[in-house]
């Protein structure tokens, strides 16, 4: 039986956890910036847009990578 680790390359792993803690920052973010006045609204705009620029890169790269790389399959 193939192991995880052996199914996808490190860089498909990093890709993955970085696009999890960018997510999860962003989720965070946005319910900060329902719940907060002025002064620190603009403040999590200007780290949210930026963001989610970031996610959709990582998402573009994590495609490429994909294309050019497919996981094993493990036999049956």
């Amino acid at each position: 039986m193939i192991g995880y680790s052996q199914r996808f390359t490190p860089l498909q792993r990093l890709l993955h956890w970085l696009m999890a803690i960018c997510i999860l920052t962003m989720l965070f973010i946005g319910v900060g910036m329902v719940s907060t006045v002025k002064p620190k609204y603009l403040t999590l705009v200007s780290i949210h847009k930026p963001l989610g620029i970031a996610i959709l890169g990582l998402a573009l790269v994590r495609l490429a990578v994909r294309l050019c790389c497919p996981p094993i399959c493990p036999s049956r």
